[in-house]
């Protein structure tokens, strides 16, 4: 069998893989989070202060719903505030509790050491390359 027959097998078994790893450590290192929660609560600190729910599902790649259903267990659990824009009613400012502020950098710390991981013996020429072939991939199935 030819090694490039089975593309969606190999991003998936290292999707996977690299999902356990995540949340395994998150798991061991007492972290309370989903690796979408993760995602979420990263991109809310990088886009504070205001960072629009809406734009949440453009960037994590998930239908509002999904966004909307995440976000709320980040309100559940304290790591998030949600506040409604003044003059928009159907818009709303996500933003870190300091519950959060503190769930995040030891979440960030974990996440850094996996990233490490993930690029272990991988040159960044060979990194580079991995990334643009992800890339050419990605841009081949999109509609």
């Amino acid at each position: 069998m030819d090694r490039t027959d089975g593309l969606g097998f190999h991003i998936d078994r290292t999707l996977k893989t690299v999902q356990l790893a995540y949340q395994q450590q998150f798991s061991d290192n007492n972290i309370g989070l989903t690796i979408e929660q993760w995602v979420l609560l990263d991109y809310i600190q990088k886009l504070s202060p205001g960072a629009l729910q809406s734009d949440l599902s453009k960037l994590n790649f998930r239908n509002r719903a999904t966004t909307s259903r995440v976000v709320k267990g980040l309100i559940r659990k304290g790591l998030v505030a949600k506040l409604r824009l003044e003059n928009n009613q159907k818009q709303y400012i996500l933003d870190l509790t300091s519950e959060g502020v503190k769930i995040w950098h030891l979440a960030n710390q974990v996440v850094q050491k996996l990233r490490r991981l993930g690029k272990k013996d991988i040159s960044s020429a060979d990194f580079n390359v991995f990334l643009s072939v992800l890339e050419k991939v990605h841009e081949n199935y999109k509609p």
